[in-house]
């Protein structure tokens, strides 16, 4: 197995970081704008995934991987490639919960952009 797995809040808003370095050159603005954040917020990223709920930190995640065209299980372990069989069991079960809910998002996304325009009444 190739180094440790890092799943805490403080982990995974650090691997955000490194995302917004690299597509919008350390723009917070730019970064709070593409994920519906103030720049407050996105600032403090570790406390805002440590504090939502499962189902908005899910969501936030979800338009984190979409936007960035992040791989969620990166986003969620660090690891460039995993097996969910690789990863210890204390977590196993939260990150198989989380890839399951960010895919679910992903996909109601990609239908509600795909469905036709309402006709006007």
């Amino acid at each position: 197995m190739a180094g440790p797995v890092r799943t805490t809040p403080r982990d995974i808003a650090n691997r955000i970081r490194m995302l917004i370095a690299n597509k919008d050159q350390g723009d917070l603005s730019a970064a709070a704008q593409r994920l519906a954040l103030s720049v407050d917020e996105v600032q403090r990223l570790d406390e805002v995934l440590a504090r939502e709920p499962p189902a908005r930190r899910a969501g936030l995640l979800a338009i984190i991987v979409r936007t960035y065209q992040a791989d969620a299980c990166w986003l969620l372990t660090g690891r460039e490639t995993t097996s969910i069989t690789e990863l210890p069991p204390e977590i196993r079960l939260e990150v198989a919960q989380l890839l399951s809910e960010i895919g679910s998002r992903i996909l109601a996304h990609y239908q509600e952009s795909r469905l036709p325009p309402t006709p006007p009444s």
